[in-house]
């Protein structure tokens, strides 16, 4: 039924974009909503994912064996992006809020801070690398992380502090 819906979006109609878009809204909503505990960007989230697919309509029938997946990844990459906005926007302001405390930081100072902390990850073991940026850039709990991982969650919630606790002592000298 998918295949043919797909077939016909990349023709143009309307008709079976409105049948994807009613069959998939709620599930990438709440996939969404899930990961960035927003539920008005998730909505926008949603929004640009069904945009993209409208956009990029006429590849669809090369491109996609199956459009489920296809627009779950596209909405996880848009929370992947808001996130990382998210995170630079609490980083600036807390720069904003330390500078107006008194705790003058330079463009410079921020840019060693930030490369200190990325060098510090990227030297994380690769396991336990993996599971840090699968809490902090994918928003996963635990338990997801070790489903995934086949491994437990305490196993998970192990490394991540660890990961922590080496982030800390990599960046001391900048606090």
């Amino acid at each position: 039924m998918d295949q043919l819906l797909v077939k016909n979006i990349s023709k143009g109609c309307l008709k079976s974009y409105k049948v994807i878009f009613e069959k998939y809204y709620t599930m990438l909503y709440a996939y969404s909503n899930r990961l960035i505990h927003d539920p008005e960007s998730a909505k926008e989230i949603v929004n640009d994912t069904f945009l993209k697919l409208w956009e990029h309509r006429k590849t669809l029938n090369r491109e996609v064996d199956s459009i489920k997946p296809y627009l779950f990844q596209i909405a996880h990459n848009q929370c992947i992006n808001h996130l990382k906005q998210a995170s630079n926007k609490l980083k600036l302001e807390y720069l904003d809020g330390n500078v107006a405390a008194g705790y003058e930081i330079t463009e410079l100072e921020y840019e060693e801070l930030q490369n200190a902390i990325n060098q510090a990850i990227e030297a994380l073991p690769t396991q336990r690398k993996q599971i840090f940026l699968m809490s902090r850039n994918e928003g996963l709990k635990y338990s997801e992380i070790a489903q995934q991982l086949g491994i437990s969650p305490r196993t998970v919630e192990t490394q991540i502090r660890r990961s922590l606790n080496y982030l800390r002592e990599k960046i001391n000298r900048f606090t």
